[in-house]
C-alpha cells in the first residue's frame, strides 16, 4: 500500500494509535470508576447473544477485574509513551519566532545562509587610529569562519558549530556568543539561533496553554456531572491514551527515518530485515549477544577520533542527519543514555510479575525449595559481578576540568571505555595493564557536559553523565593576520590577550605557529598580554602559516583560563620592500629583487623627525581622518579626507597621499609631522599620482625601511616592527 518506507511507518503508526485509543477508552474507563467510584451498569447481552458483544464483554471484564486492568494497561500506556521522552524540537521556518525575538529580526535576506549562527555588528567607516571592538570576542571564538561588511556598514560574523544546526554545539554556541556580546550592538541570528527562542517561547508558554486546557476540561465535566472524579479520570485516561499515541508515532516515525538512511546508505535498494539480520550474524556472530560484544571490542580497538578539527577544515554534510522541519527527532538506541529502563526491560518486568506470581503458587515440596535455594546460593556466591566505578561520578554537576576522566572495575576486566562531549569533542585514553583502570589522555574540557560509557569482560556496562564547571575568569587572544589573509613577507604573527599573562611558559607552549616550507619560528613577548611570533628573516614568498592555539583551560594567571581551541591558517605572497631615504627624499620600491618604482617623497621636519628603522604595514585606508590631538600636537591639524593612508606605528605614523601641499616639496623638502608623505590628489581617485601608485602595490605586511631621518630607531612593540631586534635578543624574549 505504502511504497516508501517512511510512509509505510507512519501509516503502520496511524493504525496502531486507533486501536490503542480504542483499547484504552474501552478498558480505563470501566476499571477506574469500578476502583474509585460507583460501578457503570454493564449493557445487558442482545437476544440469542449471552455474553454480548465483543466490546462490552471486554468492558465488563475491566469492570469485574480492576486490579489487573489498572495494573497491566497503565504501565503499558506508560512504556509505550516512553519515546516521548527522546524527543526533541526542530525549527525551519522563521515565521515560528516570535516577532519581537533578535533572531526574528535579523532574518534579512543578507543572513540567508546554512551558517547556524551569525553575529551582526552595527558601526560605519573606521578612523585611522580606531578599531571596531564589538565583535572581537567572537571572532575570538573556536567556531568563527569569516566576517563580511554589510550595506549599512555593519559587519555580518559567521560562526559554525560542531554538528548539526539543531544539537547541543550550536545551541551552546548561541548561548555563548549572547553571552560575550555584553552591551555592545552584536544581535544574532541563523538557524540554531532561531531554535534556541523557539524553545524557550514553549518552555515560557507550553506550561500556561497546557494548563488552561486541562482547567477548562475539568471545568466543564464539573459543571456538567457535578462531580470531581469523572473530570479527574477523564484527564488522566486522556493523558495516558495520548502519551502511548504519541509515543508509539514518534518511533515509528523515528523507524521509518532509520530505514530510509539504511536504504540510502545501501544504493537505494530495499534490504530486508531477515537478509540483514542473516548478513549481520554471518560478519559478527549468531547471537545477539555475541553481537554486541563484537561491536563492542570493535569500537574499542578503532582509531579515536581527532580532539580538535582545524578551523578552516570544510563542513561534512550528512543527508541522513537532515529532520524535517516539525516532525520530532527520535534518537536511536546509540544516541540514548544507556542508564535507566528500556522499553523492553519493562515490557519484561510486566511479564515477570505474573510469572513470579504463577511460580510462587506451585506447591513444589519443601525438600526441593531448600536445594533449589542452595543452589542458586552457590552460584551467586562462585560469581560476583564486575563493578564499575567513574571518576567524576554520574551526576556531578560541577566536576574539575584540571585532571583527567578515570574509570576503574573491581571483579572484572575493561573491555571499551568511550567518553564524549556534547561540544562534539571525544577523550581518548589508555587502560593500565591488568585493564583495571583507564585514564584520560588529557583533562575534559570547561563548561562541558560529557557522556562516559564503559564496558567490562562479561557484558557488565556503567554509564555516567557529568558537567564540568566553567572557569570564574577566561581569556583569549586576538590574532594578527586575519584568518585565510594574504600577507606582504614582514607580517609577524601577533597575538594580543584580553587579560595579563603571568604564566607565560604555559601560555607559550599551548601555542604553535608551523611554516611551509618549514622554517624555526619563535615567540617574542613584549608584554604581559603580547606575543609575538616570527621566523629569523622575513618570510618567503609565498609561505602557509599555521597558527595553533590550544589556550582551552590553560590558566594564564590565578583563576583565569583560556577559551581558544582552533587552527587559523595565513599566507604569504610576494616579497615588496620599499626604502625611504629621507636625505634624497626619494623612495624604492623593490618587488622580488626587482626595483619597480622610485618615488618623490616628504619626511618629518626638524621638529617631528620620522623613526627610522624596519616597519611593516599593519593598516591601510583608501581615505582617512588625520587629527593632530590624537598624536599629542593639540590643534595643528585636523583633515578629513587625508588619501591612501598606511599604518607604520601604533604611535601614528603613516605613509600617505598629500594633496594639500605642493607639489615641489616632495623629493626637495622635509616638511611633515612625522609621517611619509607622497604627491596624490584629493579623493583618492587620481591613478596618475605616486600616492595612488604606491597604495595600489601595496598589501599588509610590506616592509619599509626608513633611513637617515635623524631620529632614533623605531621601539620593536612600536606597530608590528619586532625585525629591528636581533634573532639573539628576539628569542631571549621568548619563555621557553
Amino acid at each position: 500500500m505504502f511504497p516508501s518506507t517512511f510512509l509505510r511507518s507512519v501509516g503502520l503508526a496511524v493504525a496502531a494509535v486507533v486501536v490503542i485509543d480504542m483499547l484504552a477508552a474501552i478498558t480505563l474507563p470501566p476499571a477506574m470508576p469500578a476502583g474509585f467510584g460507583g460501578r457503570i451498569a454493564p449493557s445487558r447481552p442482545g437476544p440469542g447473544r449471552e455474553e454480548g458483544r465483543l466490546f462490552a464483554r471486554l468492558a465488563r471484564f475491566s469492570a469485574r477485574r480492576k486490579v489487573l486492568v489498572l495494573g497491566t494497561v497503565v504501565p503499558a500506556l506508560l512504556v509505550l509513551a516512553l519515546p516521548v521522552t527522546g524527543m526533541t524540537i526542530n525549527l525551519g521556518d522563521a515565521r515560528q519566532v516570535p516577532a519581537d525575538t533578535e533572531a526574528r529580526r535579523c532574518t534579512t535576506p543578507w543572513t540567508s545562509t546554512s551558517h547556524p549562527a551569525l553575529g551582526v555588528a552595527g558601526g560605519g567607516r573606521r578612523e585611522a587610529g580606531h578599531r571596531r571592538g564589538g565583535d572581537r570576542p567572537i571572532r575570538a571564538l573556536p567556531e568563527f569562519t569569516d566576517a563580511n561588511p554589510l550595506p549599512d556598514g555593519g559587519m555580518l560574523v559567521r560562526l559554525r558549530p560542531n554538528g548539526s544546526v539543531d544539537g547541543p554545539a550550536a545551541t551552546g554556541l548561541v548561548e555563548r556568543v549572547r553571552e560575550l556580546r555584553g552591551d555592545e550592538p552584536v544581535q544574532v541570528t541563523g538557524p540554531a539561533a532561531r531554535l534556541v527562542d523557539f524553545r524557550q517561547m514553549l518552555r515560557d508558554r507550553a506550561p500556561w496553554a497546557a494548563g488552561t486546557v486541562l482547567a477548562g476540561i475539568f471545568v466543564l465535566l464539573f459543571a456538567f456531572t457535578g462531580s470531581l472524579l469523572i473530570p479527574l479520570r477523564t484527564i488522566v485516561t486522556t493523558l495516558l491514551s495520548l502519551g502511548a499515541a504519541l509515543g508509539v508515532g514518534a518511533e515509528a516515525a523515528a523507524t521509518g527515518a532509520r530505514a530510509v538512511r539504511s536504504e540510502r546508505a545501501g544504493g537505494g535498494r530495499a534490504v530486508g530485515d531477515d537478509e540483514r539480520l542473516t548478513r549481520v550474524r554471518r560478519r559478527w556472530g549468531s547471537s545477539p549477544e555475541s553481537l554486541h560484544r563484537n561491536l563492542r571490542q570493535r569500537s574499542a580497538v578503532s582509531k579515536d577520533h581527532p580532539r580538535y578539527e582545524a578551523h578552516d577544515a570544510p563542513a561534512k554534510m550528512d543527508i541522513s542527519g537532515r529532520r524535517a522541519v516539525g516532525v520530532p527527532h527520535i534518537p536511536n538506541r546509540s544516541e540514548r543514555q544507556s542508564k535507566g529502563w528500556s522499553r523492553r526491560g519493562l515490557l519484561g518486568l510486566l511479564g515477570a510479575v505474573p510469572a513470579a506470581a504463577v511460580l510462587t503458587g506451585c506447591d513444589g515440596g519443601t525438600a526441593d525449595a531448600s536445594e533449589g535455594k542452595t543452589s542458586t546460593a552457590s552460584v551467586r556466591a562462585a560469581t560476583k559481578k564486575a563493578v564499575i566505578a567513574v571518576t567524576p561520578a554520574d551526576g556531578t554537576k560541577k566536576a574539575g576540568f584540571t585532571s583527567p576522566v578515570e574509570v576503574t572495575v573491581t571483579d572484572g576486566t575493561l573491555t571499551s571505555v568511550e567518553v564524549t562531549g556534547n561540544d562534539g569533542s571525544s577523550l581518548a585514553g589508555s587502560f593500565n595493564d591488568a585493564r583495571t583502570r583507564w585514564t584520560s589522555a588529557e583533562n575534559p574540557y570547561s563548561g562541558t557536559k560529557y557522556q562516559v560509557t564503559a564496558e567490562a569482560e562479561g557484558g557488565t556496562e556503567e554509564s555516567a553523565t557529568f558537567t564540568t564547571k566553567s572557569p570564574g575568569e577566561t581569556f583569549v587572544g586576538y590574532f594578527t593576520p586575519e584568518a585565510n589573509s594574504t600577507s606582504g613577507v614582514g607580517m609577524p604573527v601577533s597575538i594580543n590577550f584580553t587579560h595579563a599573562v603571568t604564566d607565560k611558559a604555559a601560555v607559550e607552549k599551548a601555542i604553535t605557529v608551523t611554516a611551509e616550507p618549514a622554517v624555526e619560528v619563535v615567540g617574542h613577548w613584549f608584554s604581559d598580554t603580547r606575543l609575538d611570533f616570527r621566523p629569523e628573516t622575513y618570510w618567503a614568498a609565498g609561505t602557509t602559516i599555521t597558527l595553533g592555539l590550544r589556550l582551552k583551560d590553560i590558566e594564564g594567571t590565578d583563576g583565569v583560563y583560556g577559551m581558544q581551541s582552533k587552527d587559523v591558517t595565513f599566507h604569504i605572497g610576494r616579497e615588496q620592500i620599499s626604502t625611504v631615504d629621507l636625505a634624497t627624499k626619494r623612495m624604492t620600491v623593490r618587488r622580488d629583487g626587482v626595483t619597480t618604482a622610485t618615488y618623490p617623497v616628504s619626511g618629518g621636519d626638524a621638529d617631528h623627525t620620522t623613526w627610522s628603522g624596519i616597519m611593516v604595514i599593519s593598516e591601510r585606508f583608501e581615505q582617512t581622518r588625520m587629527e593632530s590631538s590624537t598624536v599629542g600636537l593639540g590643534d595643528e591639524y585636523d583633515i578629513a579626507d587625508v588619501p591612501h593612508a598606511q599604518r607604520l606605528t601604533t604611535s601614528g605614523t603613516f605613509v600617505h597621499g598629500n594633496y594639500w601641499a605642493s607639489t615641489s616639496v616632495f623629493g626637495s623638502e622635509n616638511a611633515s609631522h612625522g609621517c611619509i608623505g607622497l604627491h596624490d590628489a584629493k579623493g583618492a581617485s587620481d591613478s596618475s599620482v605616486a600616492g595612488y601608485k604606491f597604495y595600489d602595490s601595496s598589501m599588509l605586511g610590506d616592509v619599509v625601511v626608513v633611513k637617515n631621518s635623524g631620529e632614533d630607531t623605531v621601539d620593536p612593540a612600536n606597530g608590528l616592527n619586532g625585525w629591528n631586534l636581533s634573532w639573539e635578543d628576539w628569542k631571549a624574549g621568548s619563555a621557553l
